[in-house]
């Protein structure tokens, strides 16, 4: 990625200390900013009066839903006279006023495997698990709840002598319910310290112990407050920015204060240089990540469903930006954007290693089945320092209570904002899109050649063009990028591309249809095509069985072909009008 004119003079505005003056703000004058609270509303206000101080267009959308503003709690060991302090998680199942008693069982992390091992031998049973390994918070208690246990007790990630206790949600439900019940279903989930968690976890070690769970989730009907900003230009299409504003207790500087600081810089730093964006830029203040499970970024996608799946080019979320002693540029992006975002790093010339890890569903990432490109990047700890405290690449202080001022680098700020315009100049500036397709199809075809041989099924005939067709629509991409002509090929390849993303996007990071939204941390999502992983993992034991597996192979297979079709029919469209 070239450096020019503007862009060194976007990049020399930077203020760190207004960036800093904003996150004190926000973290010692607005903390425990929960959605559903008076907290809450103050920072929706507080960011949308921001945007209109620096010339934005600026507004609050509203939405509302069941929300969960989560009490300490305790649980009780088998004499009923021994009490271990600990936090209720969001969205928890609510234990009758005596508690809710059972054995407590070690799950390890909580896997799918793991969770359903014990609940062969121990069913109703109480898990004992670690949030530092196996899937998030969120899928252990579906999994949890699938198997019939009774109730978890996490304890949290760090070190070994932690007594900090953990917050979260355990809903697992992306978004608003789109049915009555959906997030009554949890079970009693709370968490404790790591310390006392794993005294338990020795404790249980060849013998039964009885425990009594007590939770007060605090459910209730709230607002969720979105501070939506604009920066228009002559085109429709645009760049969405966006980060959460809620929080959970305390000052939660580094999730997010910091993030919305930066955001704030973003876009003054940006906004004289309007004028000559090819595409306008937005930005998306969001609540109801935390206490609803990204209820505002989904609702505001089910509001515009048109408008993003048809204009939005990119999303760019900004998430935990400034963590102290974080010595990696961790780098998670779609298929599609992440060279493009790798070349931004390379042109910050930072010096911080760089890691690259395939996107997933983290943040408000709301936008994967309406196929939109996506890069989250932030500085995390290094593996060695995560040796020490595992499972806190975000630091040992995420969703305490202890994440404090004192956790911002100003150092690392700066490489957040100076990495982050780089990405952001390249997308609004750049004639053609940065996209490129030949990985992903590489992958996709791969995972459908498996599936198809696993099942005894014949592969699908678009598979075996996609690969050639997706080097040949990247050369066209490298051509017209060469040319830095905007007309009507550029318009024609640009609007290619962004139809070519709503078939690639989903096939590599959804597993529902496009308009749903799958839920947190689910496990086929980590599978190289998600719509296929579901129907591999069954092993059928009868005929009846077996029957019913072929046809969902069948079917899966199906869904997949119709997505590979029309990837196939857009790219020889674009390969026959712009050759």
């Amino acid at each position: 990625m070239m450096k020019c004119k503007p862009l060194d003079e976007i990049l020399a505005s930077v203020n760190v200390e207004r960036i800093l003056g904003d996150i004190a703000a926000i973290s010692n004058t607005i903390p425990s900013r929960l959605t559903g609270t008076e907290a809450g509303e103050r920072m929706a206000q507080y960011s949308r009066d921001r945007l209109l101080e620096i010339g934005l267009q600026a507004d609050i959308a509203e939405y509302e839903t069941e929300l969960s503003l989560p009490r300490p709690t305790w649980i009780e060991l088998g004499d009923l006279r021994t009490r271990i302090d600990a936090h209720t998680f969001g969205h928890s199942g609510t234990t009758p006023a005596e508690g809710l008693s059972g054995t407590l069982v070690d799950l390890g992390g909580a896997s799918e495997q793991e969770i359903a091992a014990i609940a062969r031998c121990s069913p109703k049973a109480i898990g004992l698990c670690d949030l530092a390994k196996g899937p998030p918070r969120q899928e252990k208690q579906r999994l949890a709840r699938k198997f019939g246990l009774r109730a978890l007790v996490m304890y949290a990630p760090g070190g070994d002598d932690g007594d900090y206790l953990p917050y979260g949600s355990v809903k697992s439900l992306w978004g608003r319910p789109g049915e009555c019940g959906e997030v009554e279903a949890c079970i009693p989930c709370i968490g404790i310290s790591r310390r006392d968690g794993l005294r338990l976890r020795q404790g249980i070690t060849g013998c039964d112990m009885r425990v009594v769970v007590h939770t007060d989730p605090g459910k209730i009907w709230g607002r969720v407050p979105v501070t939506l900003g604009a920066v228009q230009a002559e085109s429709h299409d645009f760049i969405l920015v966006g980060g959460h504003q809620d929080s959970w207790y305390g000052p939660a500087t580094t999730d997010n204060a910091s993030g919305s600081a930066m955001m704030f810089e973003l876009a003054r730093v940006l906004m004289p240089y309007r004028q000559d964006f090819a595409r306008g830029l937005r930005f998306g203040f969001w609540s109801g990540h935390e206490t609803g499970t990204m209820a505002g970024s989904s609702s505001w996608l089910d509001d515009n469903w048109e408008l993003i799946r048809d204009h939005l080019a990119t999303y760019v979320e900004i998430d935990q930006p400034g963590l102290r002693g974080a010595t990696v540029w961790g780098i998670t992006a779609t298929d599609e954007i992440v060279d493009f975002a790798l070349s931004a790093h390379a042109s910050a010339a930072t010096l911080d290693h760089c890691s690259v890890d395939r996107a997933y569903r983290i943040g408000d990432s709301s936008f994967f089945g309406a196929g939109i490109p996506t890069i989250n990047a932030c500085h995390k700890f290094h593996t060695a320092a995560m040796a020490r405290c595992p499972g806190t690449p975000l630091g040992w202080w995420h969703h305490t209570i202890h994440n404090t001022t004192d956790r911002i680098d100003p150092v690392n700020l700066e490489k957040f904002a100076r990495i982050t315009l780089i990405t952001l100049f390249g997308l609004l500036h750049q004639k053609v899109l940065p996209f490129r397709y030949s990985k992903a199809a590489s992958i996709i075809e791969s995972a459908g050649n498996s599936f198809a041989s696993q099942c005894g099924l014949p592969v699908p005939r678009a598979v075996s063009r996609l690969v050639p067709l997706a080097a040949s629509t990247d050369g066209l991409v490298d051509c017209l990028r060469t040319r830095g002509v905007f007309d009507e090929s550029t318009v024609r390849l640009n609007q290619g591309m962004r139809r070519l993303n709503q078939f690639f996007v989903p096939l590599r990071y959804a597993f529902s249809p496009p308009w749903e939204q799958d839920s947190y941390g689910l496990s086929e999502l980590d599978e190289p095509v998600p719509m296929l992983a579901r129907r591999m993992q069954l092993e059928p034991k009868s005929a009846r069985e077996r029957s019913y597996w072929e046809a969902g192979c069948k079917r899966a297979l199906n869904r997949f072909q119709t997505q590979v079709d029309a990837a196939v029919r857009e790219m020889e469209g674009l390969c026959r009008d712009l050759s």
